[in-house]
């Protein structure tokens, strides 16, 4: 999402991804990725990532966040939430 703002954080859901209504929510896992000055990027913020850290095995649904600071700063996380 392109912004004019000095900071701006946005949550979403991820479209592309229905709800299982058939899973718990009982876990929640997160996986981030970050990048200084638009150049050095590192991390991992993919969905088996997220997965993996909170022992998923059954989604029930994804969210996005994304977090930006004059575009000195950004982080962008994949949270997955199941069972």
């Amino acid at each position: 999402f392109p912004s004019h703002d000095i900071v701006s954080e946005v949550q979403s859901p991820d479209f592309g991804n229905s709800v299982d209504n058939k899973v718990n929510i009982s876990k929640k896992g997160v996986a981030c990725a970050k990048n200084i000055l638009g150049i050095y990027s590192f991390g991992n913020a993919s969905v088996s990532e997220a997965m993996k850290n909170a022992m998923i095995t059954k989604i029930h649904h994804i969210d996005n966040d994304s977090f930006n600071v004059l575009g000195l700063y950004a982080k962008a996380c994949t949270i997955v939430y199941g069972e």
